[in-house]
């Protein structure tokens, strides 16, 4: 009598599948990555009155967030949210820190601040 090998499916807890587990591992992004990330474009779209807060914030959680990313050793992904976070948190540093320098300069050329009407 002939015996039948029934199909192996995903459901069966001895199936062999052609995948590999670690492809699964990297599928939580970070919480500090979406943080540095949203960080970054409300300190951009708020440049001037919040650009001073978010801006440092933006940098600092996306620095943190993509040592943790690459620390983990591929349990967790958001590198590419983290980076976002340091570009954009970068760019409202530098432009806080232009507006700065800005005032400074009219305020040694003319006596007086840039008035804000």
């Amino acid at each position: 009598m002939p015996s039948t090998i029934p199909a192996q499916t995903s459901d069966d807890p001895v199936f062999l599948g052609t995948r590999h587990p670690s492809e699964d591992l990297a599928t939580a992004n970070t919480r500090r990555a979406t943080d540095a990330m949203w960080f970054g474009i409300v300190g951009i779209l708020l440049v001037f009155p919040f650009g001073v807060l978010l801006g440092p914030a933006a940098l600092f959680t996306g620095i943190s967030a993509l040592r943790r990313v690459r620390n983990s050793g591929g349990t967790t992904a958001g590198s590419g949210r983290a980076i976002a976070g340091i570009v954009m948190g970068s760019i409202v540093c530098g432009l806080c820190a232009f507006a700065l320098l800005l005032e400074v300069v009219v305020f040694l050329l003319t006596g007086a601040p840039i008035p804000a009407y």
